[in-house]
């Protein structure tokens, strides 16, 4: 709840004693991984993403946060052949978009977006804007995002504490998007005196 609440410091905080209390919770120890990334923590990102990828090689969602640390790296090339591991389909052609574009192949990532959208649309709306949001479209981004507050998406719950979406925070849009969800801050919704 703090990381959707876009407290990270909180979060990592609370995280570090879940791991503790349960040192073999891979799911534990992916989302700490997650916040660690979040917070720009890399080293400690991947160590933690790396504890959870040993206690389940096979679970879902890991090599995508290690894929994003790789991203942040700019590592690219190294970020897709992590993403190809990913279990989950969503995540996988998320991540493959992401490291297309970053490497500058913009026919690679525009097939695995058109990919993404042609199965997913109906369950994965928040990650198709999280895609366009890297690429830059804000325009498609912030239907995507309505898209996925129509339909309840539950990707939106982290929506202040996403990393692809801060590239959108400077726009108008960002905060009527935060207020209509009930995330505003009231600092930033406050009229001017």
């Amino acid at each position: 709840m703090a990381a959707c609440l876009g407290r990270q410091d909180e979060a990592i905080v609370l995280l570090r004693r879940a791991v503790t209390l349960d040192p073999l919770s891979s799911r534990a120890h992916r989302v700490l991984g997650s916040r660690y990334l979040s917070a720009g923590l890399l080293d400690e990102a991947e160590a933690t993403l790396a504890k959870a990828l040993e206690l389940n090689p096979g679970g879902g969602f890991t090599h995508y946060w290690l894929g994003m640390i790789e991203l942040a790296r700019k590592q690219w090339s190294q970020a897709r052949s992590t993403f190809e591991q990913e279990s989950v389909a969503v995540l996988r052609l998320l991540g493959l978009t992401l490291a297309e574009h970053s490497l500058g192949n913009a026919a690679g990532a525009e097939a695995t977006l058109r990919e993404l959208v042609d199965k997913h649309a109906s369950g994965a709306a928040s990650q198709i804007a999280l895609a366009y949001a890297y690429i830059g479209d804000a325009d498609r981004a912030f239907a995507w995002l309505a898209r996925a507050d129509a339909e309840r998406d539950p990707g939106l719950i982290e929506i202040k504490a996403e990393l692809l979406l801060r590239n959108l925070h400077g726009d108008a849009r960002w905060q009527a998007l935060l207020q209509k969800m009930g995330l505003a801050d009231a600092a930033a919704t406050a009229a001017p005196a």
